[in-house]
């Protein structure tokens, strides 16, 4: 900005030097202009400026003024791409806030609307668990078995549940037994297994429905066992269902039998391990 300025000066005094000639030169003496009187009459002398001398000097003011007013402008376009920039990042992270927001909205309410299926209620029904004289059937096609397990299954989310399916199964162990940290039975499918059991069923559950499935007990030995305290009786399976976002859920539980409680106090207390849901695969 300053050599602009002192470039404009120099041009003026420059334009103002050329104007007059030697005779109007303070060096020149009085001699000179005595010799020619003209002089000041047709050139002027220093301090008589002509109208295009201070044409000129408007010229060099207004040209020095513009370039001020250039730099200052330039200045206000600077901030104002700064500004505009800053301007520019703030929106972006406002984005991607706003969406990350409405990513964690959907999933609460995805979260909050599903469908939640457990375990209701769990009972016994077993007319032959003190009955002297109880022998084992044998499995055939048309037997009614009279001993089984009640197990009530509800919908406790907000939105239908499908394709619900139950496995249960049941495990004696010796008496004070205590399962390993995050020990799972397996599913046993062996029908020829005449302990352990498998029960198998689809169904829809809208909210708040209940459903009792009825598992029989072919074989009663391990129930008359626990009933007599010589063993403990594990009852366990999973719950797996779909949720209306066509995600797959399973419920692990896990039940102590226990005939011998007080009044009031659950025979089917929850197991202390082995209780919890957990996310399929949404293509299983």
């Amino acid at each position: 900005m300053a050599v602009f300025f002192c470039i404009f000066l120099l041009f003026a005094f420059a334009i103002r030097s050329t104007r007059y000639p030697n005779e109007c030169s303070p060096n020149a003496g009085t001699a000179q202009i005595k010799d020619n009187p003209k002089v000041t009459e047709t050139l002027g002398c220093p301090g008589d400026w002509e109208p295009i001398t201070w044409f000129t000097a408007a010229l060099v003011f207004v040209g020095a003024l513009q370039g001020i007013l250039f730099w200052w402008q330039l200045g206000l376009i600077k901030a104002g791409l700064a500004d505009t920039s800053k301007a520019a990042v703030a929106a972006e992270k406002a984005a991607l806030a706003a969406q990350q927001t409405v990513v964690t909205m959907e999933a609460a309410e995805r979260t909050q609307l599903r469908a939640y299926v457990g375990i209701d209620s769990i009972k016994i029904d077993a007319p032959n668990l003190t009955n002297h004289r109880y022998v084992v059937l044998e499995d055939k096609p048309g037997i009614v078995w009279k001993d089984s397990i009640l197990l009530s299954i509800k919908n406790f989310g907000q939105t239908p549940a499908r394709n619900v399916t139950t496995y249960i199964n049941w495990e004696p162990m010796p008496l004070s037994f205590n399962l390993p940290e995050n020990f799972l039975f397996r599913d046993n499918i062996n029908n020829n297994n005449p302990v352990i059991d498998y029960s198998p069923s689809l169904y829809y559950l809208d909210k708040d429905q209940i459903i009792i499935s009825n598992i029989p007990i072919k074989d009663l030995t391990n129930f008359r066992s626990a009933y007599k305290k010589e063993t403990n009786n594990f009852v366990y399976g999973h719950i797996t269902y779909s949720d209306i976002y066509n995600r797959r859920w399973r419920r692990h539980f896990c039940f102590l039998w226990e005939p011998w409680a007080p009044p009031g106090r659950s025979k089917f207390p929850e197991y202390k391990k082995n209780n919890y849901e957990q996310r399929l695969a949404d293509a299983e």
